[in-house]
């Protein structure tokens, strides 16, 4: 019998033991990588253009929990959205109401989205805040639930929602948000 030791990026094993790395680890070299964060884990002001790269996606590839984390969030936002491009990779996401390209701190994590919805639109907009907040809050409850239980949670019209794609397609656009975003202090 011959035994290897196989080396991968995120998965070594060697004499039967097994390490995988956190990812906050991964995190961090994918933030570094974006240019969301210098060398000493400090967040740039530049943060909100950050972009994806190849070696971005390479250390994704690199543990397939990070792609299946990242496909749950963007089924997910599919579902109570209407949309999964308004999550742009595990860093970014659009906000559903301004269009404003917002930074998640923590990889694949909504949380914050829905913390900008509640302080920057609950008072300006209270009845799209609410079908926006309440959905995605029922989903990151049960990930499984249907879209059809989303629409008796709170029901999801049409011209509730900026449609992400003139933003993501069109680097005008695209452009004008994230100034918009730096002068207003969303960085």
């Amino acid at each position: 019998v011959d035994l290897k030791s196989c080396t991968s990026r995120g998965l070594t094993i060697q004499s039967g033991n097994r390490t995988i790395r956190n990812k906050e680890v991964v995190s961090e070299e994918i933030k570094r990588e974006m240019g969301l964060h210098d060398d000493e884990g400090k967040r740039k002001r530049g943060c909100v253009d950050a972009k994806w790269t190849g070696k971005c996606t390479e250390i994704m590839e690199s543990d397939a929990r990070f792609l299946l984390e990242f496909d749950k969030v963007q089924n997910g936002l599919q579902k109570a959205w209407g949309s999964k491009d308004y999550l742009i990779n595990p860093f970014q996401v659009i906000c559903p109401l301004c269009g404003e390209i917002r930074v998640i701190s923590k990889m694949n994590q909504p949380q914050e989205i829905i913390n900008h919805i509640k302080d920057a639109h609950e008072s300006k907009m209270p009845s799209a805040s609410s079908v926006a907040m309440k959905r995605l809050q029922a989903w990151k409850q049960n990930n499984f639930v249907t879209e059809q239980q989303l629409d008796n949670v709170a029901e999801l019209s049409p011209e509730l929602l900026k449609d992400p794609t003139t933003i993501i397609k069109n680097p005008m656009v695209r452009a004008c948000v994230l100034a918009r975003g730096i002068v207003e202090g969303a960085v």
